[in-house]
């Protein structure tokens, strides 16, 4: 089930070098969308693959409680959070903001 699922447009796909291990999540920061049990599973990814970064776009009304989570399970260092992504081409800009990390 994709609840609000969003049109997805046309991008170039990530290129794997120094971003083996990247896991990128892009949505609302609500509890529907669970995006708390990615950040639970972070400690333990990162223990076995220590360069795991974790980008995560948008807003939400859950962004304090999950930039909290995130201090709390410190795993400061392996995630990002960015904004919100407006506009019809908010996808492919997206992909492109987290291709320059």
């Amino acid at each position: 089930m994709c609840r609000n699922g969003a049109k997805l447009y046309p991008y170039t796909p990530l290129i794997a070098t120094d971003m083996a291990h990247a896991l990128a999540y892009v949505g609302r920061l609500e509890k529907g969308k669970g995006l708390a049990y990615a950040l639970h599973a972070m400690p333990e990814i990162v223990s076995e693959f220590k360069d795991t970064v974790l980008y995560i776009a948008e807003m939400g009304v859950d962004r304090m409680d999950l930039e909290a989570l995130v201090k709390e399970l410190d795993i400061e260092r392996s995630r990002h959070f960015y904004g919100q992504f407006k506009g019809r081409r908010a996808s492919k800009n997206c992909m492109k903001n987290l291709q320059r990390c």
